[in-house]
């Protein structure tokens, strides 16, 4: 019997260890960043329901900062995919430079996790801020400072902070 369950035991971890080598010799789906930005745009609320609030980009005369992360995941591995965004729809501004507080009714700003987990979803950023220095006509350095929200009040909310450029996305 202690045989048959070491056997099983060393054929299991051969096969892991097979899938995990191919796996890597695939590259896998490696992490990835976007970070756009939209003129003439806003957020559209779509649904709001309890905590979640559905928005789509729509014309507008705003303009739209969108982040996205997307995590590296294993083909062969079912429901490993995790992805965030961050979405803040903020006034059109001249200026080369401008700093907002996020959180007030002025600005739309919304994170979104997608994953196969409880807390996925869209849900408010309630605190933050957002700075940005023109470099050109389609692009501006960005930092973003958000306090994440969490579905679950017991967990304690956690803080990121993103620094990028945000290319310019014309339609």
């Amino acid at each position: 019997m202690r045989k048959s369950i070491l056997f099983f035991f060393i054929i299991w971890c051969n096969i892991g260890y097979t899938l995990l080598a191919q796996t890597n010799e695939r590259g896998i789906n490696p992490a990835s960043t976007s970070a756009t930005w939209f003129q003439h745009r806003e957020l559209k609320l779509l649904d709001k329901s309890k905590n979640l609030q559905y928005y789509q980009i729509t014309k507008g005369q705003n303009w739209v900062f969108q982040y996205t992360y997307k995590a590296a995941d294993i083909a062969e591995i079912a429901d490993d995919e995790f992805s965030e965004s961050i979405f803040i729809e903020i006034p059109q501004n001249k200026d080369k430079h401008f700093s907002k507080k996020l959180g007030f009714k002025k600005q739309k700003a919304i994170y979104l996790k997608s994953c196969y987990c409880p807390d996925a979803g869209p849900v408010q950023i309630k605190k933050g801020s957002i700075k940005a220095q023109k470099i050109n006509d389609k692009t501006w350095h960005v930092i973003i400072k958000i306090k994440v929200p969490d579905f679950d009040a017991k967990q304690q909310a956690k803080f990121k902070k993103i620094e990028t450029d945000f290319i310019l996305q014309e339609p």
